[in-house]
């Protein structure tokens, strides 16, 4: 009995052997042959390292080669989750260092992932003292990172690029697909303290870098503008200003600011309404610098003749139960001193020989109530309403420049157009992209549009334009030393909160171009609600002044005895 007793618990022990080591053969079969490929897989993901090779984003240039947007070096810190044994003490020294608080720290380095950046593009005193902890799954890599040399000149048309360095505003967003570049990558194994394994280095593809832009811009000119802007938006206390400055005969644009602004280098210090391109992205009524496009129509439908008169009503004209007025009472003007001494009631008249329909034409061929269609984004058309929803007082305002709204880039391409004997032309702000070798990708001419009016037409306005920067027009503060111009003041009511023309809120400017009668450049000096003064003869011409006279001095234009206009008509604007 005792003997059986033995033999079955002999028995039961071998089968419970038996059945261990099955168990056992089967444990190791399923995961020598089952998961063989996916413990395989992860020895081989603890060894392999994949890295993302960042392109050298293009750099932007002006128009003679000098740098505005470049790249600078740099490192960015990353972990390594897995390799991190204890987080704790990584967090401990890293927090205060980088400035990020503990627990978001905690997060990131503990997070099941590969790879986690920690902190983009920190300068390299920071990155060697990170280095000199030697913290076993931190790391660092080479980076880039997007500098402007020149701080705030030109912000709003470069623009700024995120921390991925993608354009968010100006050329950089505009032409972003262009400087970004291609990335490439990098596949190697690492040893244990997940340095790479140069000799095992198995693949890599590297990157291709983003193309260069070169500007129409000057930076000199630029820089002339910016300064001069500046001093008028100190002088004038204005909601904010802006001044281009474009070739008449290209339609480059040299020059193109506006106050306020930002440094792209501390974007982050500046409210986001600074970084707004005025230029294109305000419109306002013109105002009496419109009064030029209706003149140049009228001239060049032959509905009136620079010597023709008109009696302007001694200051007040009654149209239904509208009365129109003139800031001072003239008797009988011809349409030359309409223009320079800027009679509402006149333009009002020029205007009805033209009638609505031919007048809308011309508003529609001059490119008002349109984009110019600018390699910059964020522009805006403006407002220019068709005929058929007038009202029976819009012949009384429009041509004066009324019940319409222009940007600054829009009048600013309406005078070169008149400048260069009648053709509009498509603003150009790049003149050419190349390769990062040096390779032209891309190049950009000047593009004529269309004829807007004759070029005796033009002529003859630009003869009554002169006049009013002579001694009896509305912008004698325009006059340029050496050189005749010819330009037009505005000095545009706004609408106040009431929805009724305001008597203390302006949009005050001032267009004209230099030399008169062989023009180079046209520049657009605009202020927005400036105080105390608001005349576009006081706050915005001397502007134009300065800016002409220092242009014509660095563009080496041969100075010329200046005419002075013989009218003796007392000033209006």
């Amino acid at each position: 009995m005792m003997q059986e007793d033995v033999k079955n618990r002999l028995r039961l022990v071998f089968i419970v052997l038996f059945c261990l080591l099955s168990a056992l053969t089967v444990r190791l079969s399923y995961l020598q042959y089952i998961l063989k490929e996916s413990f395989v897989s992860k020895a081989r993901n603890q060894h392999k390292m994949t890295l993302v090779l960042d392109p050298k984003r293009g750099e932007i240039f002006d128009a003679k080669g000098r740098v505005l947007a470049l790249n600078v070096p740099t490192k960015s810190v990353f972990v390594v989750p897995p390799d991190i044994v204890s987080p704790y003490p990584v967090v401990e020294a890293l927090s205060p260092l980088l400035g990020i608080d503990k627990d978001t720290l905690f997060k990131k380095i503990t997070q099941e992932k590969t790879f986690a950046y920690i902190k983009r593009k920190i300068d390299r005193e920071l990155a060697e003292k990170i280095e000199q902890l030697d913290l076993k799954g931190v790391y660092q890599h080479e980076d880039t990172k997007r500098f402007y040399p020149k701080g705030e000149l030109l912000a709003q048309i470069l623009g700024v690029v995120d921390i991925d360095d993608n354009g968010l505003e100006g050329v950089e967003l505009h032409f972003n697909r262009y400087l970004k570049g291609t990335p490439g990558v990098r596949i190697s194994e690492k040893d244990a303290a997940g340095r790479e394994i140069i000799p095992l280095r198995f693949q890599e593809v590297q990157p291709i870098d983003g193309n260069n832009i070169y500007l129409t811009i000057d930076e000199v000119i630029q820089h002339i503008a910016e300064t001069e802007l500046e001093a008028a938006y100190a002088a004038y206390h204005p909601e904010s200003a802006s001044v281009i400055v474009m070739d008449v005969q290209t339609g480059d644009i040299l020059a193109m600011a506006n106050r306020p602004t930002f440094d792209p280098n501390k974007v982050n210090d500046y409210p986001a309404g600074n970084r707004r391109n005025r230029a294109i992205t305000d419109f306002f009524e013109p105002g009496s610098t419109f009064k030029t496009i209706t003149g140049a129509a009228a001239l060049n439908e032959k509905v009136v003749r620079l010597a023709d008169t008109f009696f302007c009503e001694n200051g007040a004209w009654r149209v239904a139960r509208h009365v129109l007025r003139d800031s001072h009472p003239y008797a009988t003007l011809t349409f030359k001193q309409i223009i320079e001494v800027s009679s509402n009631i006149g333009i009002c008249k020029v205007g009805a020989r033209l009638g609505p329909n031919r007048l809308y034409g011309y508003i529609k061929n001059f490119g008002f109530g349109a984009q110019t269609g600018i390699a910059l984004p964020g522009e805006v058309a403006g407002i220019a309403r068709p005929v058929k929803r007038w009202s029976k007082l819009s012949m009384t305002a429009i041509p004066m420049g009324q019940e319409l709204t222009v940007t600054p880039l829009q009048l600013a391409r309406a005078y070169a157009a008149i400048a260069n004997g009648g053709i509009l032309l498509k603003p150009r702000i790049i003149k050419r992209i190349t390769s990062a070798n040096g390779e032209v990708v891309k190049e950009y001419a000047p593009e004529p549009l269309r004829r807007v009016v004759s070029e005796d037409a033009a002529k003859e306005i630009t003869v009554a334009l002169k006049a009013v920067v002579g001694a009896q027009g509305t912008a004698k503060r325009a006059n340029v030393e050496g050189y005749q111009v010819a330009g037009k003041t505005g000095t545009a009511q706004k609408v106040g909160p009431d929805g009724r023309f305001s008597h203390t809120l302006f949009f005050s400017s001032f267009v004209g171009f230099v030399p008169a009668d062989n023009p180079r450049v046209v520049i657009m000096v605009c202020l927005n609600e400036p105080r105390p003064q608001y005349y576009g003869g006081v706050v915005a011409a001397p502007a134009f002044k300065e800016i002409a006279t220092r242009v014509m001095k660095y563009m080496d234009v041969v100075p010329e005895k200046a005419a002075v206009a013989d009218t003796k008509v007392s000033r209006n604007d």
